[in-house]
């Protein structure tokens, strides 16, 4: 019984604006948390993949997207339109000084595998999950793709609103509370 009430109260039963959603991506693919929330009945803003540790110093980015989707009772589409900002740093230590490089682009094949910006969310056994495909790259082979399911939480970090504050909030280390 305490493994059930333990279940109900992680799973995210209903979608709500403003609240921010995440799920545990480390403990199947190995990759940092994501992040989304869904503004009004079209509008999100997502950061993937966030990873802000000092890892053998090597390069690292952060994306930030704005992007559009479709709900249809409890099925939630992403559509391939919206942009993706991305800050890169060469070492931890541009980012400690703050010393990026900004590319802007729109969601378009080269990035439409970055975790929400395509996929869907859906209500399956009472709790939503986030369904992705992502490519698997093999040297010298075609692509493979693999698909994966992930089970929606709530998070209390807070994306940031606009592109400006994006850039403002990332541009050197803060210190964020990751769930």
């Amino acid at each position: 019984m305490v493994g059930f009430i333990s279940w109900k109260q992680n799973s995210v039963t209903e979608i709500n604006y403003n609240q921010t959603y995440t799920f545990n991506a480390k403990r199947t693919t190995g990759a940092p948390p994501s992040y989304i929330v869904f503004l009004d009945e079209s509008h999100y803003l997502a950061i993937p993949e966030l990873n802000l540790e000092n890892d053998c110093n090597q390069a690292f980015g952060v994306d930030f997207i704005q992007g559009t989707y479709r709900k249809r009772e409890d099925v939630y589409k992403f559509e391939k339109k919206g942009k993706v900002t991305n800050l890169w740093f060469d070492n931890y230590e541009n980012f400690e000084a703050g010393k990026y490089t900004i590319q802007r682009g729109k969601i378009n094949a080269e990035n439409k595998y970055l975790t929400f910006a395509s996929g869907t969310i859906s209500k399956e056994r009472l709790s939503f999950v986030y369904k992705h495909i992502i490519r698997i790259y093999n040297s010298g082979k075609t692509d493979r793709y693999k698909r994966n399911n992930f089970k929606l939480k709530r998070t209390k970090f807070n994306i940031p609103t606009t592109e400006k504050e994006f850039i403002q909030r990332y541009h050197k280390k803060q210190g964020h509370q990751q769930e």
